[in-house]
């Protein structure tokens, strides 16, 4: 009888210990400067205005679709001119940062975004990047969902 009793404490045991241990809540789809910095490409930019839809990535190009965005942990980023490089060459340097509630990304001093740029964290698995923001061109308010994927 007492070894049934030892033995169903043991278990009980492992599974108060197994069950109270803590989850590990750092993954890598978690929206954390740490795990957004990596070096991505465009593979989509998708613009609609007055109820028109129309592929902004289509109209890039040769030497723009091959262009890198690298967001460093230092909250630094280079937009480097890859592969085909255009004439003239669009590489440059800046900042980055992740909004307080990691819903939003700012990325200013690049060339490409010479006011800056802030845009709507849509999605994030851990490889591919999915913004959206919105602004007002001529009266009219544009909305432009980009997809970066991880390299």
């Amino acid at each position: 009888m007492r070894k049934i009793y030892l033995s169903v404490s043991a278990i009980a045991l492992v599974l108060i210990f197994v069950a109270c241990k803590k989850s590990n809540t750092t993954t890598s789809d978690a929206k954390t400067v740490e795990n957004l910095s990596g070096t991505y490409k465009i593979s989509a930019i998708n613009v609609s205005t007055g109820g028109v839809n129309f592929d902004e990535y289509a109209s890039l190009k040769d030497c723009e679709k091959d262009n890198t965005i690298t967001l460093h942990s230092d909250l630094t980023v280079d937009y480097t001119d890859a592969g085909t490089v255009c004439d003239p060459p669009e590489s440059s340097t800046g900042n980055w940062k992740l909004s307080s509630n990691a819903d939003s990304l700012y990325i200013t001093g690049i060339s490409t975004f010479p006011q800056g740029v802030g845009a709507l964290i849509q999605s994030w698995n851990g490889s591919t990047l999915i913004v959206n923001g919105t602004n007002e061109i001529s009266g009219h308010i544009v909305s432009t969902t980009i997809t970066l994927n991880k390299q």
